[in-house]
């Protein structure tokens, strides 16, 4: 799937991202396993607390839908991301709702 694909089956309505406020509590407790010093750990759960009250923890989603009449169906999903930065993920989520829409 090219970039050009996705974004002519997006401009007909047939494909989308779309953000969603994630309900769930945000795990911190990864930052536990770095290594690095107690109070480094403490400064970065700090900022990273103060970045989710600004920015709110999201689920990126990817859907396709067979006709611009139909219901969206969700292929592919990340949830816990801070803020709407995908984390990498939007290529991921694109390939794989491209995918399974190409298998129509």
């Amino acid at each position: 799937m090219t970039l050009a694909q996705w974004e002519f089956f997006e401009s007909q309505g047939l494909m989308r991202l779309r953000w969603e406020p994630d309900d769930e509590p945000y795990d911190d407790s990864y930052i536990d396993t770095w290594d690095v010093s107690l109070e480094e750990r403490n400064s970065m759960r700090i900022q990273l607390w103060r970045d989710i009250e600004r920015d709110g923890v999201w689920g990126l989603i990817g859907e396709y839908r067979v006709s611009t009449d139909s219901p969206w169906v969700q292929v592919d999903s990340v949830w816990g991301l801070i803020g709407q930065d995908d984390g990498g993920y939007r290529d991921d989520i694109r390939r794989t709702t491209y995918k399974e829409f190409a298998q129509l």
